[in-house]
């Protein structure tokens, strides 16, 4: 059996008549099957309700709560479930990122491929480390495979958070986190739920999201911000306020920005006064801890950093390595 593989606005296999893409972009793909390995928008781009999706039910009840979207064409996996696409057999597992993210084991009478999507290899509040399986090929998001990408430890991160947040409220102002609505915002509200008494304040954006990590068992307490409830407490600066990233409709009263991500520790924008290094990514050194525990043949990397991780893994590992924006279509036992 042969398993071609390219890159193609996604990451495309093809084996006789079947074409599977994980995380397509375009949504030129009528004729293939899809499978989606989280809600972030830079992954569902190409997802075409007139073609067949497969997605997680946390990915599912994402869309739903988030963009009123639950399609008949979405069809759902539990971690485990396993689909058959012609002689291929595709598993789901967790990838850590956010509710609902996948990585995607693709196995065959000869070979096994996963496809992790963006990994997180640590565990958080809201979501546990990523699952290790064994392969034979790895496509690997290294969104941050870099060296000088190395994260401090989530619980150093989450008190110097609380300790800002603190800080702010005794000084007078609001403090008020711009994140990203999908995943860390509820990390956030996570946070203060759990090693605070603080009340926390969110956008409505961000309380749409929330319903599907509740659904999925994340018990989440907070407030709308446009709930009368919501304007009292808002009043009253006696709270944390979370935004999505592009919120800019500040209150009359005095406030303190701040944000969470990776990011941070190259970019930093004057406008925030506590910029966190919290990611729902794997670092540098997760990647590289990732990659020694599946012990893969072959190692295609994607997006971020994927030249200079693919050059590092050569060189320090021995491990046969190359960005898969570098692949034409070709069988993969060729790169093996």
């Amino acid at each position: 059996m042969t398993i071609n593989l390219a890159w193609s606005g996604g990451v495309v296999m093809t084996t006789g008549d079947t074409v599977v893409r994980f995380d397509p972009q375009t949504k030129k793909n009528l004729n293939s099957l899809n499978f989606f390995s989280h809600s972030h928008q830079d992954h569902i781009g190409g997802l075409n309700l007139r073609s067949e999706n497969y997605m997680t039910f946390g990915t599912k009840d994402i869309l739903l709560f988030r963009e009123n979207n639950g399609s008949e064409r979405f069809n759902p996996l539990n971690y485990g479930d396993k689909t058959r696409v012609g002689e291929l057999e595709i598993i789901a597992h967790n990838a850590g990122h956010i509710l609902g993210s996948a990585q995607f084991e693709v196995r065959s009478p000869n070979m096994t491929v996963v496809y992790t999507g963006d990994i997180n290899y640590r565990n958080m509040l809201t979501t546990k480390a990523a699952d290790v399986i064994p392969c034979d090929v790895l496509i690997l998001e290294t969104t941050y495979g870099f060296p000088n990408y190395i994260f401090p430890s989530f619980g150093e991160t989450c008190v110097d958070i609380v300790n800002w947040t603190l800080g702010r409220l005794t000084a007078g102002d609001l403090p008020i986190f711009q994140v990203y609505s999908t995943g860390k915002a509820q990390e956030i509200v996570k946070i203060f739920n759990d090693l605070t008494r603080i009340p926390v304040l969110v956008h409505p954006t961000v309380a749409k999201v929330n319903q599907a990590y509740e659904k999925n068992g994340v018990k989440l307490i907070y407030t709308r911000s446009n709930s009368e409830e919501g304007k009292e407490l808002l009043k009253s600066k006696q709270c944390v306020f979370v935004g999505p990233i592009h919120y800019n409709s500040f209150p009359p009263q005095s406030y303190s920005l701040a944000t969470a991500t990776g990011w941070v520790l190259k970019y930093r924008s004057s406008k925030f006064s506590g910029a966190f290094p919290l990611s729902g990514h794997a670092d540098f050194r997760q990647l590289v801890d990732y990659v020694k525990q599946v012990k893969p043949k072959q190692v295609f990397t994607i997006h971020g950093n994927q030249e200079y991780f693919a050059k590092y893994l050569s060189k320090k590992l021995g491990t046969r390595a190359r960005p898969i924006t570098s692949v034409e279509q070709k069988p993969l036992q060729e790169y093996l």
